[in-house]
């Protein structure tokens, strides 16, 4: 039978693994606090410059694709009638925070393991996020009856799904590196 280390296993001798219930208070408190700033009245941070960069490299991108839409403010056109909003949340922000959270409180690696392991990331999830925005907005174009399945489930989930391997992987090369 094949067995898989435990959790404990994978730490230095003599470092405590830090408690589950606190790493998800961590992830889920950052979570509810970004979306919670997203969400007022009057956001108090700036990010349409983000959400602006973001868009203008879905449009870069979906050219290549032989898809053309254009950009009013934070709402991607299409000539087809299909229009959508680059909001904040669509930025790669949020994801990549959380890795990099998740990363910072993961115990028993070196400071270097950790900034390495958050650039890292950060990188991958920009990128990923990226390729998930042209994704969801090419259906959109191209497939409007599956928008809201793809824009809703499918690409975030997948977003999660890809940001909790790279932890998993990072963790399995840190404790390797021990």
């Amino acid at each position: 039978m094949l067995t898989l280390p435990s959790a404990t296993a994978m730490v230095r001798p003599g470092v405590t693994r830090a408690d589950p219930w606190v790493f998800a208070a961590v992830l889920l408190s950052l979570y509810g606090g970004l979306q919670w700033l997203f969400e007022l009245p009057r956001p108090s941070l700036q990010l349409q410059p983000l959400s602006v960069a973001t868009a203008d490299v879905a449009l870069a991108w979906l050219a290549r694709l032989d898809v053309t839409l254009v950009r009013q403010g934070l709402l991607l056109i299409h000539a087809d009638g299909f229009v959508t909003e680059v909001h904040p949340t669509c930025t790669a922000l949020v994801p990549a925070a959380l890795l990099a959270a998740a990363v910072a409180v993961h115990r028993g690696t070196r400071p270097g393991q950790k900034l390495a392991g958050m650039l890292g990331g950060m990188l991958l999830i920009v990128l990923v996020n990226q390729a998930r925005l042209v994704g969801v907005v090419w259906v959109g174009v191209n497939a409007p009856a599956a928008f809201a399945l793809v824009h809703g489930w499918l690409a975030p989930i997948s977003l999660i799904v890809l940001g909790a391997a790279y932890w998993l992987a990072w963790v399995r090369l840190a404790a390797s590196k021990r």
